[in-house]
């Protein structure tokens, strides 16, 4: 009864704190909120999971991402053996938009190795969402499996494109250098998306060996590659 009351206090003091002439207060106040909130109805949850409406249970795996807690990420793990590929996805999904808030390290650590199994989906759009969920985890233990992959694809078109691309850009936003004589190998693909990619990915991991790559790219057809280059030459 006690804790009860003290939830139910905490969600009153936030409820007013709402109201801060603060837009980043306001903001903070509404996300602590919304996991109280969720943290109550956690029972709920586990119950939609188990509902035969997969909306239902789409649903429940967002806001069970949203807790960050142990409970929830068994919970979401034991969802990614589901044969739906828009229950998988949305696992990923989940976990990826709220990276920030897994702030317990084991607890995070657990939240990536979930991703890291999306990343082998068959399904390349959840492996692609995977690599964007890596992306803002930041791992580093991310590295070695995204590497892998960026050495193994080499068709550059439709899906396999767009799951290069961010396999790359995870690469860049967890910045290991030892990636970079790869991602200078992937600023002289035919496809323009993906040199850019490659371009951005160099300027993230500040690696000055890029340098000769970065200034080559600047003589390029293609504005958007000179553009990219030119930020990128800054960064290293």
């Amino acid at each position: 009864m006690e804790q009860s009351d003290s939830i139910s206090e905490r969600m009153r003091i936030l409820e007013n704190i709402l109201r801060d002439p603060d837009e980043g207060v306001r903001q903070k106040a509404a996300e602590s909120l919304s996991r109280i909130e969720a943290m109550v109805n956690f029972d709920t949850y586990v119950s939609m999971l188990d509902s035969d409406d997969r909306a239902a249970r789409i649903q429940a795996i967002y806001l069970l991402g949203e807790l960050a807690t142990e409970e929830a990420v068994k919970l979401l793990q034991s969802q990614m053996g589901d044969p739906y590929d828009d229950v998988r996805a949305a696992v990923i999904q989940a976990l990826g938009d709220s990276a920030n808030s897994y702030r317990v390290r084991e607890i995070r650590e657990k939240a990536v190795d979930i991703v890291l199994v999306g990343l082998g989906d068959l399904n390349l759009s959840i492996r692609a969402s995977a690599a964007d969920a890596l992306a803002r985890f930041k791992d580093p233990r991310s590295a070695i499996p995204l590497l892998a992959i960026a050495k193994d694809m080499t068709d550059h078109e439709g899906e396999d494109a767009q799951l290069m691309i961010s396999v790359i850009l995870a690469l860049g936003e967890i910045g290991d250098r030892g990636a970079v004589p790869d991602m200078i190998e992937k600023t002289r693909t035919d496809n323009p998306d993906i040199k850019e990619a490659a371009l951005k990915a160099l300027g993230m991991m500040g690696d000055p060996s890029a340098e000769g790559c970065l200034i080559e790219s600047l003589t390029s057809d293609n504005p958007r590659i000179r553009m990219q280059a030119a930020e990128s030459l800054g960064r290293i």
